[in-house]
């Protein structure tokens, strides 16, 4: 039977491997830095024979203190938890084969690093471009194999609410800029012409009037991105995000029908002309679902629980290319661990 003295020790060896791992950890942030494209961009793909592009809401991937997160201003009380956390987002990661995967829900390039080290794969490359978030202090980012040729960009656009032709309902008038997004260019071996991606994440709460109309502008300045960086430049381009809609197009899994236009819009050029697909559509209906909320907290998911707001567009130009698109369900859960996500990653699939 242990004594006492025993048990102090025990306690005080896992306390100092938590200060050490802590530790290496703080000194690997402190040195690491956003960075930016390079001058000679490289494609580190096994196989080249094909592409598969992804988008994940790594739910709250934060480390060092960010106004109350870790702490009460998000699920992990402190960086312990973040930490495993962290670890679990990069096993999810390791499971996906992700050639790029934009991130959502991001601290900062620091804590990038730390996941990168967690997945231990030397073919990632990671980039960040802070947006305009302040109160959760949230960004959207790349971790990839392949190098973008031109530096990530963002729009301080905004545009006014109800936009034209809106059915959002409610009287409050505005504008919305994204506060979340980022795009940028990869000129990528087998396409015959650069590619766009713009990542974003949009305002929350699918069915609040006033939250459809802001987000039916934030679709708007998106959509102005794609025709002025991609459209315009008759390149192939990729819209993908956790936009927090639903698409009228088809149903999800809980049959829900959107009350904005945000996914017609930016699937639109700007007019009335539908010039994107959403790879989601593609799959069973059982399938379309990328979020999970518990409702009424017994740990038992429902149908009506599971939801699709997670999506990946695809220009027209890339559909020729299209080879599958999936929401691997596997890679955790769904289970009340909240140290995982409460969002499963969206992939697409492209031959090149």
């Amino acid at each position: 039977r242990l004594g006492c003295n025993d048990q102090v020790r025990g306690q005080t060896q896992m306390m100092s491997r938590f200060l050490l791992l802590t530790c290496f950890f703080l000194i690997v942030a402190s040195q690491s830095t956003c960075p930016t494209a390079p001058s000679s961009p490289q494609d580190r793909r096994l196989d080249k024979s094909r592409l598969t592009v992804g988008e994940f809401n790594a739910e709250w991937l934060f480390y060092e203190q960010y106004r109350d997160c870790p702490g009460t201003g998000c699920p992990w009380s402190d960086q312990q938890m973040a930490l495993k956390h962290l670890s679990n987002i990069a096993s999810v990661i390791k499971q996906l084969n992700v050639d790029i995967l934009l991130l959502v829900e991001i601290e900062d390039c620091n804590v990038l690093t730390m996941l990168l080290d967690q997945i231990g794969d030397p073919s990632y490359r990671h980039y960040l471009l802070k947006g305009t978030d302040t109160a959760t202090g949230q960004n959207v980012a790349i971790i990839t194999r392949i190098d973008p040729s031109v530096n990530l960009a963002r729009s301080s656009a905004r545009v006014e609410y109800p936009v034209a032709g809106s059915k959002c309902g409610g009287k409050v008038v505005g504008t919305a800029s994204v506060s979340k997004h980022l795009y940028t260019t990869f000129n990528i071996d087998g396409l015959d012409k650069p590619l766009v991606l713009i990542g974003a994440h949009f305002l929350a709460f699918p069915l609040e009037s006033e939250r459809c109309s802001q987000r039916e502008a934030q679709a708007t300045v998106i959509q102005q991105i794609a025709q002025t960086e991609a459209r315009a430049k008759d390149y192939h381009y990729i819209i993908a995000g956790d936009l927090n809609d639903y698409d009228g197009s088809f149903l999800d899994t809980a049959g829900d029908v959107p009350i904005s236009r945000v996914l017609q819009i930016l699937k639109s050029d700007g007019a009335n002309k539908t010039v994107m697909t959403n790879a989601m559509g593609t799959l069973d209906r059982s399938e379309r679902w990328s979020s999970w909320y518990d409702q009424n907290n017994n740990c038992a998911i429902t149908p009506n629980e599971r939801t699709l707001i997670d999506h990946i567009l695809l220009s027209s130009s890339l559909m020729p290319r299209f080879i599958n698109a999936a929401i691997p369900h596997d890679v955790f859960g769904p289970i009340c661990d909240i140290l995982y996500s409460d969002h499963w990653p969206t992939l697409v699939t492209l031959r090149t």
